[in-house]
């Protein structure tokens, strides 16, 4: 069975041996040994073409003090870490809006604002978007994971060998 969940979610099932593996996004938990890197890349801003900071070659928080935010869910690494980047009262959006990375690109492309993602989802959701550097740099990485103590299963090393082809194949946008 393939499910679609958020990170979070396929953490604890993996953890509780419901799944065999997993693919997430974020940052391995420091004690789990279970955890193989597939990708990392850097957060960007998201805009459509032709946006009016398309042609920035930085984006900082101070730029996006008028602009509406699309970020991914408060439990996900990415979030927590522009929590921090934004915590400064002077850099506060103008608003923001919380949903999945993809749909951050979705609705970035569309011009509902600026979608602070990763260039995996940039490339995943097939829409047409500007990719700018995020600046403080926040590290985007997925992983596989297993659950503890069970045996590797060839079938499930040659899907994590193909992810990570697949990932690294990607080129940049």
């Amino acid at each position: 069975m393939i499910d679609v969940e958020n990170s979070r979610h396929i953490w604890d099932m993996v953890e509780n041996h419901h799944y065999d593996l997993g693919f997430v996004f974020g940052s391995p938990r420091v004690s789990d040994k279970t955890a193989s890197p597939l990708h990392s890349s850097q957060a960007v801003a998201a805009v459509a073409p032709g946006h009016r900071l398309a042609s920035r070659d930085v984006i900082t928080p101070a730029e996006l003090t008028e602009e509406r935010v699309l970020m991914p869910g408060r439990n996900s690494p990415l979030r927590l870490a522009l929590d921090r980047a934004f915590s400064n009262e002077d850099y506060a959006p103008a608003s923001s809006m919380e949903t999945s990375m993809l749909n951050c690109c979705c609705f970035a492309a569309s011009g509902m604002g600026v979608g602070i993602v990763d260039r995996t989802s940039i490339i995943a959701s097939g829409v047409d978007l500007v990719a700018i550097p995020f600046r403080p740099g926040i590290e985007v990485s997925y992983f596989a994971i297993r659950p503890s103590g069970t045996v590797r299963m060839p079938v499930l090393e040659q899907l994590i060998g193909r992810m990570r082809e697949l990932l690294a194949s990607r080129p940049e946008c």
